[in-house]
């Protein structure tokens, strides 16, 4: 048998509300940097008028200060001109409104599909093997299996292989009265195995079929 590792201790799904927490704090990192443009946008055009109010530091305002400016001077007493550097300061907060809303959406999406396709245990880790499963089993037909107990059959893009089994290990196979496991797998191993074998034959059936072949 492969030596890879089949089983792993249950592993806890990713936290999906903490992608919300992520894309509300880009919604709000970029709300705030727009805003904070605009109103530097409007403070320049405006050759940084004492009316504007004090800056927190040299050249410098509140991010927030153009909504405060736009309820102040954006009307036609102070001119077209005037109303339009605060048309263009709302342009940028605009343009920044519609990122800060399809940036998080985006990345909440991508990390949402990424957590969806990792592998977890939120419900159990029950599932049907895949091709790679199968092939680190080590149970795929080669030389190594050839005359081992046939056991089952995998089917992959198309192609049905036979799985067997030679090692060492224990095999233990249960099913309902008259399920088919004599016909699928008792007789075939029997017919393929090239060791010998004790078989408990109580009705003989399994000694009339193979008896000649073995």
């Amino acid at each position: 048998m492969s030596q890879d590792t089949l089983y792993h201790i249950p592993k806890t799904q990713q936290d999906i509300t903490r992608f919300v927490w992520v894309g509300l704090g880009l919604f709000a990192l970029i709300v705030l940097l727009s805003c904070w443009a605009a109103t530097e946008y409007a403070a320049w055009k405006l050759g940084f008028d004492p009316g504007l109010g004090v800056p927190m530091a040299p050249y410098t305002y509140f991010p927030f200060d153009i909504l405060v400016w736009t309820w102040k001077y954006d009307r036609l007493d102070y001119g077209i001109p005037v109303m339009e550097i605060f048309s263009n300061a709302h342009l940028i907060m605009g343009v920044g409104g519609f990122f800060s809303l399809v940036l998080p959406v985006a990345l909440a999406y991508r990390r949402t599909r990424k957590a969806d396709a990792e592998t977890n245990d939120l419900h159990g880790s029950a599932h049907w093997a895949t091709a790679e499963e199968v092939r680190k089993a080590g149970i795929l037909p080669d030389e190594h299996n050839k005359g081992g107990v046939l056991f089952g059959a995998f089917e992959d893009k198309g192609n049905v292989q036979y799985l067997r089994h030679k090692g060492p290990e224990h095999m233990m196979v249960f099913a309902p009265t008259r399920s088919g496991k004599g016909v699928g797998i008792v007789i075939p191993t029997l017919l393929s195995r090239d060791q010998s074998v004790l078989v408990h034959d109580i009705k003989g059936e399994n000694w009339a079929l193979t008896s000649g072949f073995r």
